[in-house]
């Protein structure tokens, strides 16, 4: 959690994502997601104003030049 802002603060995790079969059968391995979040306190409540979530890709990740 890092704040960017008075009342304004954006999460990342990584997330684990269990596997599932799509209407058409397609079947979707286990996975891990990084979920990341803007939160804005308005009257004293966190609220979520914007996220966004992408799926790790653990074949590239292990590719990944910047490691």
């Amino acid at each position: 959690m890092r704040g960017i802002a008075p009342g304004v603060v954006v999460v990342t995790q990584i997330i684990p994502a269990d596997g599932y079969t799509t209407p058409d059968g397609f079947k979707v391995p286990p996975n891990r997601n990084v979920l990341t979040e803007t939160f804005v306190n308005r009257g004293g409540s966190w609220l979520i104003a914007e996220g966004h979530n992408t799926v790790i890709d653990e074949r590239a990740q292990a590719n990944d030049p910047g490691r």
